[in-house]
């Protein structure tokens, strides 16, 4: 029998450490929930910057009209872009005025009524800073709350 001293044993090899590639599976799974999180709430965030666009749009359109139809046709427009053309478009004189008095405070309600009772004359345009003030409050509490109650309404 021969003796085997330390000197003819092989040095120790530590195996390699483990690295960070390939991954576990739940890594893979946390990495796709979270991009699947991440591009839903884009879309959504796009969704909504587009669905308010009008409104936005509106709000900056009234404020360079010259005249109380102009922005008597452009809150119908924005009306029917949100509450649906079944619901507004056949709207017209005190059904009319009654539905943009929902969004507005009383003074104001008491405002629109007048202004709406000059809507049609030739000299209405003294109202105009006035109706652009209500226009703009109108637009401003516009809100997807008030969508929903007006859905179920």
């Amino acid at each position: 029998m021969s003796t085997v001293t330390i000197s003819d044993l092989a040095p120790i090899v530590l195996p390699e450490a483990p690295g960070l590639w390939p991954l576990a599976p739940g890594w893979w799974l946390l990495i796709v929930l979270v991009l699947a999180l991440i591009v839903t709430m884009s879309l959504m965030v796009i969704k909504q910057r587009q669905f308010w666009r009008i409104k936005h749009l509106a709000l900056t359109k009234v404020q360079a009209t010259e005249q109380v139809g102009e922005i008597n046709q452009l809150l119908k427009q924005v009306a029917i872009h949100y509450y649906g053309a079944n619901r507004v478009a056949a709207l017209q004189g005190q059904s009319w005025t009654d539905f943009i008095n929902q969004g507005l405070n009383n003074d104001l309600k008491t405002l629109n009524n007048q202004i709406n009772q000059h809507l049609y004359h030739r000299d209405n345009n003294h109202y105009l800073e006035q109706f652009k003030h209500i226009a703009s409050t109108w637009l401003k509490q516009l809100d997807k709350k008030a969508f929903r109650e007006a859905k179920h309404a």
